[in-house]
């Protein structure tokens, strides 16, 4: 035991003896850097000791040395992914972070702790390395530390090192045989360490202290001289020589003021010994040659304060003084400018007017006098007053806000006027300012009020009107539309605006609308036209268009302005006029045709007939009893024939005895003559007449009705239905026939054709129910108002616009 008690001091006193001999060389080290490698090396080249000295800079632990590794235990830098460049430790987690920047020194008998504690710092904290770590924690601890310290319990020493009131960091030492009695050798090491590192710093910053001397002697465009109290010079920077035409080789050591004029050399001398005398500072401008100088003589004292040397700094402001004199010229031609413009000009400090123009005087009924001093925020309306007024001290103070804005002001009577205010921040009098420019805009706003009202009313009778309304550039781009344009195209006024209409026209027209409204001239600014339409359904319609051409003042073309209707309706009903007057003649030309056939082949030949037989007679000495009779029988024959024919024209029986009568009697006509299977179900009779124009009409659609029964029903059963009442009479003929595609007949059956139109001019409403294999109905419902029945009328529906 005493053996080895011996064994130990004799190591520590070794040790000692090492660090002594080895310590005085981290003096001589150029860098901090040199001195960590250097310290680094002695513990673990001359004492045996793995070695880690990190520094603690920028809240992270960076290694500044690292023991090296023999080649057999690079595997564990392998293992790992690890460098120790790459070692930098963030600072914050509580267990190493205290341990490494502990002010005194820790003895760890296992290092295992040590390390696992640091790779977990370095997991939780350096996650772009984290992927290197993949093993786990334990596993990586057992791994470096068999690579490196191949005994299961190693020692660790963390010793702080100190560098002058500051640590600069720690080193951290391992070790087989380490114990807690080599901890005061490790804090002498430290100490050394620190002592070295301190001075290296000071020595570093005393280097930057004369460089940075030398530097902010030459670095400004003053020139700067150091004298002696005797007036030679004992150093001068570049500008300062110069100035001169010399460098500061060639003045120092010579007397300063013989380099100036002897006047202006008398006048500094004075200035100087004043300095010496006084040991108070001095500063002045001259002028020489054009040139201006402000000069700063400033007195430099010994221990005792008694003057030893003078420096003197030369500044060149002639640049200066002549801005100066144009910023005085500036400033005076803006208070005569400012006297001049319409506009309010003013200038506050503070809230204080400063200065202000005529014109803002007179805006607010005020006198320059009155407002000089005066809180200038007491011109804005009280509910706005504290809102302006923060937002100028907002501006002042640099924040981003509005520097043009429209508040209410208060004039002296007491009335508020609308005023556009402009504001900025400038330097006024070497004071921080604010320049308002104020406009009076109470007659503007009022006006854009009228123009606003004005559109309003505008818009109500352009969405009021029932018509399309649209304007458009000369390209044909929509730039407005109504809501009947946008309800008639079934799209939003988004969706139309900056549109081109000619997306709604066919293409074989566009050409031509194009060179209708492009030919409006100021003169000539309106057209009218029609043209057809596309609908979204793909359907096409007719619209008229009114267009207007705008101009400005200048006679310029700003945009068109146009009014449409919708003239599909009113061009059907003009075609069905003109289909129905073709029918008519064709008619009128078949009528007569018939009366002309009937006439010749019936009646004349009765006539002929009774000719022949009065001409036989005659050729006879006495009259023939049975001639008498054949002349008579043919006369009887020829009066009913003469009496079908009339009825066909017109049915004396409706004249005469009216239309109930008349239509019972022609339904008897057509199940007499024809055989026809009618079934008739009057449900009113007489009670209820229907004016004459309905009673034709009415007629003439039951002998239409049943004539095409008769014609194409085919001998199946026919139901008439005949009802009426105060308002309205109702007919109604139904057969049981095959029926028909009725849109397959269309217009060319001129007997629909012809009950349409009957029904129409009496005002009545007339429906026409058929399909193939279902029968036929039609319906009529005549109003019995005479006022409804327009006689020789067929626009009983005109299109309305």
């Amino acid at each position: 035991m005493q053996q080895t008690h011996e064994n130990q001091r004799n190591r520590r006193t070794r040790e000692l003896e090492i660090l002594a001999a080895y310590g005085p060389g981290l003096f001589a080290c150029g860098s901090i850097s040199e001195i960590c490698n250097t310290a680094g090396q002695i513990i673990h080249g001359q004492l045996g000791y793995t070695c880690t000295i990190f520094e603690h800079a920028d809240l992270q632990w960076n290694m500044r040395y690292v023991s090296m590794l023999s080649p057999e235990r690079d595997a564990a830098r392998n293992l790992t992914g690890l460098d120790p460049d790459d070692f930098a430790i963030p600072s914050g987690f509580e267990f190493f972070d205290r341990l490494l920047h502990g002010a005194e020194a820790y003895f760890l008998e296992d290092n295992r702790d040590f390390l696992k504690h640091g790779f977990q710092a370095v997991y939780d904290m350096r996650p772009e390395i984290r992927h290197f770590l993949d093993q786990g924690i334990d596993r990586i601890v057992t791994l470096v530390s068999s690579a490196i310290l191949p005994i299961k319990n190693h020692a660790v020493i963390v010793c702080p090192i100190i560098s002058g009131h500051n640590i600069f960091g720690n080193a951290t030492v391992f070790g087989e045989h380490l114990s807690i009695e080599d901890v005061p050798m490790m804090k002498h090491f430290a100490a050394l360490v620190g002592t070295a590192i301190n001075l290296k710093t000071k020595e570093l910053a005393l280097n930057d202290s004369e460089a940075m001397a030398r530097a902010l002697i030459n670095a400004p465009m003053d020139a700067a001289y150091l004298m002696d109290i005797n007036g030679y010079l004992l150093e001068c920077n570049r500008n300062g020589a110069q100035r001169f035409g010399l460098e500061p080789e060639q003045m120092t050591g010579k007397f300063l003021l013989d380099f100036f004029p002897p006047e202006v050399a008398a006048f500094r001398r004075k200035a100087v010994m004043r300095v010496i005398e006084s040991g108070a500072p001095l500063r002045m401008e001259d002028e020489r040659n054009g040139v201006w100088n402000d000069t700063v003589i400033y007195p430099i004292t010994d221990s005792a304060g008694a003057v030893t040397k003078v420096a003197i700094l030369g500044r060149d402001i002639t640049l200066r003084k002549q801005t100066e004199s144009q910023l005085r010229r500036s400033e005076e031609n803006f208070r005569s400018l400012s006297e001049e413009i319409t506009d309010g000009v003013a200038v506050h400090i503070d809230g204080k007017c400063y200065w202000c123009n005529r014109a803002f005087t007179e805006m607010f009924g005020v006198s320059r006098e009155k407002l000089m001093g005066q809180d200038i925020f007491r011109l804005i309306a009280p509910g706005q007053r504290e809102e302006i007024r923060k937002r100028s001290r907002d501006r002042l103070d640099g924040k981003k806000v509005p520097s043009q804005y429209q508040t209410a002001g208060l004039r002296s009577d007491g009335s508020l006027i609308d005023v556009d205010v402009i504001a900025k921040k400038i330097t006024f009098d070497d004071n921080l300012a604010t320049l308002l420019v104020v406009r009076d805009i109470t007659e503007t706003r009022r006006a854009d009020e009228a123009l606003k009202k004005c559109e309003r009313r505008y818009r109500s009778v352009i969405e009021d009107v029932d018509a399309l309304i649209c304007r458009f550039k000369p390209d044909g781009a929509l730039t407005f539309v109504n809501e009947e344009y946008c309800a008639y195209f079934k799209a939003t006024r988004e969706e139309l605006v900056g549109k081109q209409f000619f997306e709604f026209i066919p293409k074989e027209e566009r050409e031509e609308v194009r060179e209708r409204y492009t030919s409006l001239t100021r003169d000539n600014p309106t057209v009218t036209y029609e043209h057809r339409v596309i609908m979204p359904n793909g359907r096409v319609r007719w619209q008229r268009w009114t267009d207007r051409a705008i101009f400005d003042d200048q006679g310029t073309l700003a945009e068109y302005q146009s009014i449409g209707f919708d003239t599909t309706e009113e061009r059907m009903a003009e075609e069905r006029i003109t289909a129905l007057s073709r029918m008519l003649i064709t008619s009128q030309e078949q009528e007569r045709a018939r009366l002309s056939r009937e006439l010749h082949d019936e009646m004349g030949q009765q006539l002929s007939a009774i000719q022949l037989v009065l001409e036989s007679m005659l050729s006879r000495p006495q009259p023939d009893r049975d001639f008498i009779d054949m002349i008579a029988l043919r006369i009887e024959d020829l009066t009913i024939e003469l009496r079908r024919i009339c009825k066909g024209l017109r049915p004396v029986i409706l004249d005469t005895f009216g239309f109930h009568m008349s239509l019972e009697n022609l339904i008897h006509e057509f199940r007499d003559n024809f055989d026809l299977d009618i079934k008739y179900m009057p449900l009113s009779r007489d009670k209820y007449p229907l004016p004459p124009v309905a009673a034709i009409s009415t007629y003439r659609i039951a002998q239409e009705a049943l004539t095409n029964a008769l014609r194409h029903a085919g001998g199946a059963r026919i139901t008439v239905r005949l009802r009426a009442d105060r308002d309205q009479a109702q007919l109604e003929i139904e057969d049981e026939g095959p029926g028909f595609e009725i849109s397959a007949i269309g217009a060319s059956c001129l007997g629909l054709v012809g009950m349409r139109e009957r029904a129409a001019l009496c005002g009545a409403d007339l429906i026409i129910d058929t399909a193939p294999g279902c029968g036929t109905r039609i319906a009529l419902t005549v109003p019995l108002d005479e006022s409804l029945h327009k006689e020789n009328s067929l626009d009983t529906h005109p299109h309305r616009r």
